[in-house]
């Protein structure tokens, strides 16, 4: 026979494995997500297919946050106008970022970064687009 003072021990025992039980996982997985996230510092110029500097394109920015073991995503889409051949990005805190530059009379060219880092010097080509009619490139 269990004696009262055990089968309060018992009781105990039971309510923190169920706590620790629901608990751990999402403490696990809160972790695990927050690791997969990155800073990333990106910068550089974008030139002709002749080497110019190129005035006055957009940066479409899409940034994504993978969540759930990479079941679920959250992904944000923003355009940026650059003025200047040089360009600089900062975001932090995601899984995943695309840069897409575009320019009227030149075609789509984009960069992906899944590791999060500082990438300096980056030399993005816009070759001018020979389609007539075609609107590869044009800003949105």
């Amino acid at each position: 026979m269990i004696s009262s003072r055990d089968a309060y021990r018992i009781f105990w025992i039971v309510v923190i494995v169920g706590i620790l039980a629901i608990a751990l996982p999402a403490i696990v997985a809160s972790r695990v997500g927050r690791s997969a996230y990155h800073d990333f510092v990106i910068s550089g110029t974008v030139v002709d297919d002749s080497g110019r500097p190129i005035d006055g394109f957009k940066i479409q920015l899409i940034t994504s946050r993978s969540r759930n073991f990479g079941t679920d995503s959250g992904t944000q889409y923003q355009y940026v106008d650059v003025a200047s051949s040089e360009f600089h990005i900062e975001r932090s805190d995601y899984s995943g970022i695309r840069l897409g530059f575009m320019k009227q009379g030149y075609a789509y060219q984009y960069l992906d970064f899944s590791t999060g880092g500082v990438y300096t010097n980056q030399r993005i080509v816009l070759q001018r687009d020979k389609s007539p009619g075609s609107t590869t490139g044009a800003a949105r």
